[in-house]
């Protein structure tokens, strides 16, 4: 869908003017950027120009299907930046009862524990706390429980494939909770929250498989421990 969208934004960009004759420079040579757009058996090859002067609010535009150069608004340029993060899925999560084995929640103050036999009945462990204990906990409430997993969404990328050190310049060495969730085909997804401030209502996220950092605006303590 968001690969969709972005093609319809490219494609359907209007022609704003057409330079005259003194302007119609070797635009390919001068270009910034070159855009190749392969389909139908064909290949199209765009070429952009820098702004003429500063106050432009146009960029110069040729292709190899056409000679004459032709104008857009400058505007355009934001849809050929960051595909990695525009075209990035913004959920964290994709959580169901049928394909998660177990999960550990670990806070500074409280541990718990979710698992499930393979008849799929679910128990809780609670540690680190004085109502600690292990009891079965209803189907309907993990459900409830992994939907508001599932809902919270990136609200911005901080950094893509960091290194140990910048990991933990970021704090997710003592992180504030630490979800750990094992599949029933044993692979596993880890992800660390901190805080950023305490004005703040983002939290630092870092999701291992992913191998990114990120910020997301979740009320964690609530969805987590409550």
């Amino acid at each position: 869908e968001k690969v969709l969208f972005l093609l319809n934004k490219l494609v359907s960009e209007k022609i704003s003017a057409f330079p005259s004759n003194t302007l119609a420079l070797d635009t390919k040579s001068k270009s910034q950027i070159q855009l190749n757009i392969n389909g139908m058996g064909k290949k199209y090859e765009f070429y952009f120009s820098p702004r003429i002067d500063e106050d432009s609010s146009q960029i110069l535009v040729s292709s190899n299907s056409g000679n004459t150069p032709f104008f857009i608004e400058q505007s355009f340029m934001d849809n050929l930046y960051q595909w990695s993060t525009k075209l990035r899925e913004r959920t964290i999560f994709n959580l169901s009862v049928d394909k998660i084995k177990a999960m550990k929640i670990k806070g500074k103050e409280k541990e718990i524990k979710f698992s499930s036999d393979s008849s799929k009945l679910w128990n809780i462990l609670e540690t680190k706390s004085s109502q600690g204990g292990s009891f079965e906990i209803d189907i309907s409430s993990i459900k409830d429980f992994l939907r508001s997993l599932n809902e919270i969404e990136v609200n911005k990328f901080v950094s893509f494939n960091p290194d140990l050190k910048e990991i933990q310049k970021f704090g997710f060495d003592e992180p504030s909770f630490e979800i750990s969730i094992t599949n029933r085909d044993n692979s596993k997804q880890s992800v660390l929250i901190c805080e950023t401030g305490e004005q703040s209502s983002l939290w630092k996220t870092y999701i291992s498989d992913q191998s990114l950092i990120c910020l997301v605006e979740a009320n964690w303590p609530d969805i987590l421990i409550t």
